[in-house]
């Protein structure tokens, strides 16, 4: 991954967490903490160091399938707030485009719409 890619998807990390905050502080009750953002972007951002490494389209699409999987289990715990429409709209951007960068032909498809409950 190059230092542009590198630096995109880290903005639009930067955005989703901007995003969530925002209507935490809008919504009093908005069902999710600092804690359950912080535990969100970590997934991603390991995700993001994992696809940065070679490896094949297998390794990668399971990577995917795991990343998935735990942030279906951090929303759950949230009973569903933390990830909404715009949320998830902005995860698959950043799982697709990382998925891309390291050579995963993904074109329109979303890898994340197997697995994903949110």
């Amino acid at each position: 991954m190059t230092p542009e890619q590198t630096a995109e998807l880290t903005e639009l990390k930067s955005q989703l967490v901007h995003v969530m905050e925002g209507y935490m502080e809008e919504v009093e009750e908005c069902g999710y903490t600092n804690e359950d953002i912080d535990a969100c972007t970590a997934v991603i951002a390991a995700y993001v160091a994992t696809v940065s490494r070679p490896a094949d389209p297998e390794s990668i699409l399971a990577t995917v399938q795991k990343t998935v999987m735990k942030l279906n289990a951090i929303n759950e715990k949230c009973h569903g707030g933390l990830i909404e429409t715009d949320q998830q709209e902005m995860i698959c951007e950043i799982i697709n485009q990382a998925a891309e960068y390291a050579g995963v032909k993904v074109g329109s498809d979303d890898l994340t719409e197997e697995w994903r409950e949110w």
